[in-house]
């Protein structure tokens, strides 16, 4: 194809000439003015690289596809189609669609409408916290440990990158390996009028990101494109040098948002020497991307022991960095696997139920069934831990808030911390609660929502903590010997003497479990148990 003999041409001789490319990249930069003029004429992508015989450079199409359907993907569109020295603000704007699992967030005929300078502007003030912080208020329960502080928990509201959608929030929020997208929008109906419909979908964290990060650098790549080619008016390279810089970060901004404590208290300062050894002070700044495992699980640690004595948190976290790790054993290489695929098969019914703590039952009873355990045969995690040559730490720590801690990394056996001084951990029945605990966490977990590190008794997401309670109730103790051994007692206090004689398990889980069975019960028989039960839910 030839190109005119226009002023648009001169304009490409001249952005060529500044240019130090070698004849092949030249060659394809001649052909720039021939793609954007078949743009004009609405020709596909497709047809004008098989018609140029190139491949067109990602800033330089007129549409692309980042992501894939079945987790995260954006289809985004350019409005304008530039001329080279001819400035046009309308270049920077564009529409996207946006899908989730298969699922269009924008109505059927509604697209996104960006600015590319916003969106990038929202990326880059977001991505440090999108990629390090896990807000706290959204994970406290069952929590033995305060906040640090009042969280101010960070507006990942993707909408306000955008200068039009069909919906009001469209949240990102990190949680371990996962990243929980939550989504707002409103309904109309001639009877109920405005109603909010609120959705929430859980991403894989790495490929998320990922995908964020497509879409950031291919609207940093086009705005310095249209910038060259003299299209637009205006200055993009200190934004484009924020958003490619977006990993480089103060470590004292790390601690901040990793843990939401202050990098100047005592454990701040003690984080800053052991998470980056060679740092002299807070302003030393790291790349994200060279934080280790063990860094990562510092912070993590930290953040979940919430307020905790400075003194009482340094003593668990030095307990923590002297870990040492073996290679990950086969037995529970494979036990895991098969436990993550139970979890993965049944862990939609949860929105069936409307009640995590059902898996729990669910994989506590996939794992009796495994472990060729019987209904009358006490669960015993503590043998089971040393059948899998996890290490077992008995410590006595000065805090009574932390009953367990497990942790772990990629390809390596667990280590757990059980402390003997812990609110349960106090006593055996405790003790082997906590155990069967971690056990829940140590089989699907350490995949999902705990990659590095797991405080029991820290600060937690909710929906995790209902499904390892219903777990380690289930393993100890199943709900149909629970429900048999009530039948056959005439007095209640006779049953949960049995069963905890029996099951090694405390009067309160023992009671909790009575209830949740559904046993035939008087008024007097139920208020009792539910005191008893409701001394396990306040601790």
């Amino acid at each position: 194809m030839t190109m005119d003999n226009s002023s648009e041409t001169r304009d490409l001789k001249n952005y060529l000439d500044q240019l130090d490319h070698d004849d092949k990249t030249r060659a394809y930069d001649a052909a720039i003015v021939s793609v954007l003029m078949l743009q004009r004429r609405g020709k596909a992508d497709g047809i004008i690289e098989k018609r140029l015989g190139i491949k067109l450079r990602p800033e330089h199409r007129r549409a692309a596809t980042l992501g894939d359907a079945a987790h995260l993907k954006f289809d985004l569109t350019w409005d304008a189609i530039p001329r080279i020295g001819n400035p046009n603000d309308d270049l920077k704007t564009g529409h996207a669609r946006i899908s989730i699992k298969n699922k269009d967030i924008n109505d059927q005929n509604s697209l996104w409408e960006f600015d590319s300078i916003q969106l990038l502007q929202w990326l880059s003030a977001s991505w440090a916290s999108l990629v390090l912080s896990e807000p706290l208020e959204y994970q406290r329960h069952y929590s033995n440990v305060e906040l640090p502080q009042k969280e101010v928990i960070p507006d990942h509201n993707f909408v306000e990158a955008f200068n039009r959608t069909n919906i009001s929030r469209f949240s990102f929020f990190k949680v371990g390996n996962l990243m929980q997208v939550s989504m707002i929008s409103e309904e109309y109906s001639e009877d109920d009028g405005a109603r909010n419909n609120s959705e929430i979908f859980t991403l894989p964290f790495s490929n998320t990101k990922e995908v964020l990060s497509q879409v950031g650098d291919l609207v940093a790549s086009r705005l310095m494109w249209l910038s060259k080619i003299g299209a637009i008016n205006i200055e993009v390279h200190s934004l484009v040098n924020s958003w490619r810089g977006k990993n480089i970060l103060p470590i004292s901004r790390v601690i901040e948002l990793s843990t939401k404590r202050m990098p100047d208290d005592k454990i701040g300062e003690w984080l800053i020497q052991h998470v980056v050894s060679d740092v002299a002070n807070s302003n030393t700044s790291v790349d994200l991307s060279t934080i280790n495992t063990r860094s990562k699980r510092l912070l993590a640690a930290a953040r979940m022991m919430g307020s905790l004595a400075p003194d009482q948190m340094l003593e668990v976290l030095a307990a923590l960095d002297s870990v040492t790790f073996v290679p990950l054993e086969r037995q529970l290489l494979d036990v895991s696997t098969r436990a993550l695929a139970a979890y993965e098969k049944y862990s939609s019914d949860i929105a069936q139920y409307k009640r995590p703590v059902q898996l729990g039952y669910y994989l506590a009873n996939w794992l009796r069934a495994d472990a060729k355990l019987n209904d009358q045969t006490p669960g015993d995690p503590g043998d089971l831990l040393e059948k899998w040559n996890v290490r077992i730490h008995d410590v006595h720590w000065a805090t009574n808030k932390i009953d367990a801690i497990a942790c772990w990394q990629k390809h390596s056996q667990p280590t757990v911390f059980l402390n003997r001084n812990g609110i349960h951990s106090q006593s055996l029945g405790g003790r082997r609660a906590s155990l069967a605990h971690e056990i829940c966490h140590i089989l699907v977990d350490r995949n999902l929502y705990f990659p590095v590190v797991e405080v029991l008794g820290g600060i937690l997401p909710k929906t995790v903590e209902q499904i390892a309670r219903g777990f380690q109730a289930e393993f100890l103790l199943p709900r149909n010997t629970a429900r048999n051994i009530v039948g056959r007692f005439a007095n209640i206090s006779e049953a949960i003497d049995e069963i905890t004689n029996s099951f090694g398990v405390s009067q309160q889980l023992a009671a909790n479990q009575i209830l949740n069975a559904n046993c035939p019960l008087t008024i007097e028989d139920r208020n009792l148990l539910n005191d008893l039960a409701m001394r396990l839910r306040s601790q």
